[in-house]
């Protein structure tokens, strides 16, 4: 399926985001307000109309009217009739669209038991996302054994955990001038989610069994250039401090959990007694680092992090408009955006070629 966006600084210039690559495709923000739910619609809006139907599963939060923070209106979730949704009972009764609840996924949030309901009469949607990462990726199967053709998963904001192969095949990230007011701020900010995301599939044999070792195990594992390993138990920064040495030079380390600022200062250090250039960070996914950009950038001067569950950056969207008016040039944005990913960079607000989208009344929405 493609996506058509005209951007509107341009004068017939068409830019296509291809989601033909995977049938599970997350969609998440840098930041509150940084244009999600905006990208979400569009692409709801794009899939064509009628059977088999798309469905909707979200990672928190998603489709509240008023931004619950700063008290702004937001744009709504909305979503058309035939939609398959897993969303928490309560919150589907809070819509304003219609179900019909075909069954119930055995697990709650705190908005009640989590079902599986197909969209009656189209409308807004409040959706109460899964918990766990487990709990999102059955909530996928079974909207899939309905009989979905594509799930689209909320992330929701600041829920990066939609961002790994475990959950979706595909990302799309949304940001925006809600992370400042020149083009130049947004890049610096925007960068490590976009290298995160894009950080390479583990490919070695040897490193994959590595950081299999370390999640099986929830220790921390060392391979050292003379061919031994090591490990040390417990979590990653009591891992490193007791992490067995080697007469040999460190060639890769896995980390089965998160890695917090914390944790990087014990790698640097590491690093330095160890002194070699740039040795392998194995974690499990893109979702596992939670540090300021400073510190990201500090870390991937030092270490090559490759995850073991790998995703694909499908596009990025933008906002060139902040939440109290201020607003920054669309073409220069994505012009300076698409110098870091490999992927389409649009506007979810640029008008739509005719034609793009079969669902109208969705279109005319988004």
């Amino acid at each position: 399926m493609w996506v058509e966006q005209l951007i509107p600084e341009t004068d017939d210039e068409y830019v296509k985001l291809d989601l033909s690559k995977t049938d599970r495709v997350a969609v998440i923000g840098v930041a509150k307000n940084s244009g999600k739910t905006t990208t979400l619609n569009a692409l709801i809006g794009s899939e064509p109309a009628g059977p088999p139907p798309i469905g909707l599963v979200s990672v928190g939060i998603d489709g509240e009217s008023v931004d619950a923070l700063v008290g702004i209106d937001k744009p709504t979730l909305w979503l058309p009739g035939g939609t398959l949704v897993a969303s928490a009972h309560r919150a589907l009764e809070a819509s304003e669209a219609r179900f019909e609840y075909i069954e119930s996924l055995g697990f709650s949030t705190p908005l009640g038991e989590t079902v599986i309901a197909r969209v009656r009469q189209a409308g807004d949607v409040l959706l109460a996302g899964m918990r766990h990462r487990g709990d999102v990726r059955t909530a996928c199967d079974r909207l899939e054994h309905c009989g979905v053709r594509r799930v689209f998963v909320d992330g929701a904001y600041d829920r990066m955990s939609a961002a790994t192969g475990e959950v979706a095949g595909g990302v799309v990230l949304s940001t925006g001038a809600i992370l400042g007011s020149r083009v130049e701020t947004i890049v610096e900010k925007t960068r490590p989610w976009l290298e995160r995301i894009q950080l390479p599939q583990a490919s070695k044999a040897d490193d994959r069994e590595l950081i299999e070792r370390a999640i099986a195990a929830e220790a921390v594992f060392a391979r050292w250039s003379n061919g031994e390993t090591s490990r040390s138990e417990g979590s990653a920064l009591r891992g490193l401090e007791g992490l067995c040495r080697s007469d040999g030079r460190l060639a890769a380390l896995a980390i089965p959990g998160l890695v917090s600022e914390s944790v990087v200062d014990s790698l640097m250090a590491l690093h330095a007694e160890c002194g070699v250039e740039r040795p392998r960070l194995l974690v499990r996914d893109p979702t596992v680092f939670r540090m300021d950009p400073q510190t990201w950038h500090r870390l991937t001067r030092r270490w090559e992090p490759a995850v073991f569950y790998g995703t694909s950056l499908l596009g990025v969207s933008v906002n060139p408009t902040g939440i109290h008016g201020g607003r920054v040039s669309r073409a220069a944005l994505v012009e300076a955006l698409s110098a870091h990913c490999d992927c389409v960079v649009f506007d979810p607000r640029a008008p739509r070629t005719s034609g793009a989208s079969l669902n109208d009344e969705r279109s005319q929405r988004a």
